[in-house]
């Protein structure tokens, strides 16, 4: 691990956090700004792996996206490609349509061999209606966004697609790219079995998939509190520990469903998960995730609704913790590793900062001072089996607390220059970030990084 940063400070954080505390990321944006986060990412990035990248400039794939998908192909060090950057954008093309918002599953971390990947939930067939004749109107053309037909591999078990559904199609197509991206597990945050309001359905999900489009597929059912459950938690994070969520509210009508059989070691009743506080419901998911991680033969697919609020808390919480045991991103830094995840993770994939900030809804707050409670080796991650020889790296376990803590202290540091208290309303006073920091610091140059566009 990089013992010093060249680019990185914590005036670039500060100016980040402020910038984005009233801009929201839009991958159809020319801002300048937008794209000199986007180099950084990228940078930070390809320090350990080989990226190539999906085009969405327009935001033709999906609009919440970043303009470019940076696809992890492989580490470095590694001869076989993991990911085929090319391939995948044949399904991200064709599958969109399935997920709520067109945000359709995109690999964002590879430990080993296994994609982390991360989405919205399934779409409805109304909205799922709606997108494709917004597309067949903007194309003028009958297919979806104008495209080709898909490659072979792409179609339906059925040659005849006229006599589908275009639900069915949609969910065969999702169902696809899911197993392209090696995906054996698909991790379910929301409260749900379908979202609804004043009684309109609004999202589906896999759980109540009743065309089994995803039985081949191990279905985590892990309810877990929407974003508005962390309003002004800032102040009152102190109390945290006694306030629980409220699980008898109708719409909760999701229940917890632990794919079994779980070892001894895991040590969680997860029947009692109604009775957990926000921090024990944290630690056992984390704890769950990284145990899945370790034993399910393929990777992982976290999702809530939409997909920026909890499913980003989830997968940084995951690429900080896999960092802090030295398996991924080896030659980053602590100050370059937040920056990552806070441009990437949260703000270049749809989480609507200034909105959160609003509402008083801290989930981001809470995702980075939550670093204190997963420092034990409890939540260490083992790549290598305890026959075979540790891979590079796994001697900084012993550092994790340490490096996780720094994370969290260099947040707190930062968060509360860029968006202080007002003691009086109790509201954040934002600092837009308008001085020399990220914007005088960063230049569109980088060293060459193996990176490619597709």
């Amino acid at each position: 691990m990089a013992k010093e940063c060249s680019v990185v400070t914590c005036e670039c954080l500060q100016e980040l956090i402020g910038f984005f505390s009233s801009h929201g990321y839009k991958a159809s944006s020319n801002e300048r700004n937008f794209q000199i986060v986007e180099k950084m990412s990228l940078h930070l990035l390809a320090r350990d792996y080989f990226i190539e990248t999906v085009d969405n400039s327009d935001g033709n794939l999906c609009p919440h996206y970043p303009t470019h998908l940076m696809i992890i192909a492989k580490r470095e060090e590694d001869k076989d490609i993991v990911n085929n950057a090319g391939r995948l954008k044949e399904f991200f093309k064709v599958s969109k349509l399935a997920r709520s918002l067109s945000r359709f599953p995109v690999p964002v971390i590879l430990i080993g061999n296994k994609n982390i990947c991360r989405s919205s939930t399934l779409s409805t067939a109304m909205e799922l209606y709606g997108r494709s004749g917004l597309d067949w109107v903007f194309s003028g053309k009958g297919k979806s966004g104008g495209s080709k037909e898909p490659e072979e591999v792409l179609q339906p078990k059925e040659k005849r697609l006229s006599e589908w559904a275009l639900v069915d199609q949609a969910r065969e197509f999702d169902s696809q790219l899911i197993t392209a991206l090696g995906v054996t597990l698909i991790c379910d945050l929301m409260v749900e079995m379908r979202k609804t309001s004043y009684g309109l359905t609004l999202t589906s999900s896999e759980k109540a998939d009743g065309r089994l489009w995803y039985s081949q597929f191990t279905i985590a059912s892990l309810p877990y509190p929407g974003c508005e459950f962390f309003v002004h938690y800032r102040q009152n994070k102190d109390s945290i520990g006694s306030v629980r969520y409220d699980w008898s509210m109708p719409s909760n009508d999701a229940v917890i469903n632990v794919p079994s059989p779980l070892p001894e070691s895991v040590g969680i009743d997860f029947t009692k998960y109604k009775s957990w506080n926000i921090i024990q419901h944290t630690q056992n998911y984390i704890k769950l995730l990284l145990h899945y991680l370790q034993y399910e033969e393929g990777g992982i697919l976290i999702h809530c609704v939409a997909g920026w609020d909890r499913t980003p808390l989830y997968i940084s919480l995951l690429r900080l913790s896999l960092w802090a045991d030295g398996h991924i991103h080896k030659s980053l830094c602590p100050i370059e590793m937040l920056y990552l995840t806070l441009a990437y993770d949260w703000f270049m994939f749809g989480h609507k900062f200034e909105e959160r900030l609003r509402k008083n809804e801290e989930v981001l707050y809470f995702c980075f001072d939550f670093l204190q409670h997963i420092t034990s080796d409890d939540f260490s991650f083992n790549l290598a089996p305890p026959t075979t020889t540790p891979i590079t790296g796994t001697e900084l376990k012993h550092n994790r607390g340490e490096q996780l803590l720094k994370i969290r202290e260099i947040f707190l540091k930062v968060y509360d220059a860029a968006i202080p208290l007002n003691p009086s309303h109790h509201e954040p006073a934002r600092n837009e970030g308008r001085g020399g920091g990220i914007w005088g610091r960063v230049t569109s140059y980088f060293p060459g990084n193996g990176s490619t566009g597709m």
